[in-house]
């Protein structure tokens, strides 16, 4: 795992941009943004316009 990867649920709860949250796990904005989608399949609000940050 990478270093720093671990807080990646914390910081959705932080209101950080997806290139915000990229640059300080040095991961590419695509990465994030392909978690943040699984987070919201797995939630089952794919598709139901409801914002992660909110849900969370």
């Amino acid at each position: 795992m990478k270093s720093g990867v671990s807080s990646y649920p914390n910081l959705p709860e932080k209101s950080l941009t997806t290139k915000e949250i990229a640059g300080l796990l040095s991961a590419s904005s695509r990465t994030i943004t392909r978690h943040r989608n699984n987070i919201r399949k797995k939630l089952g609000l794919a598709n139901k316009g409801v914002n992660l940050v909110s849900y969370l």
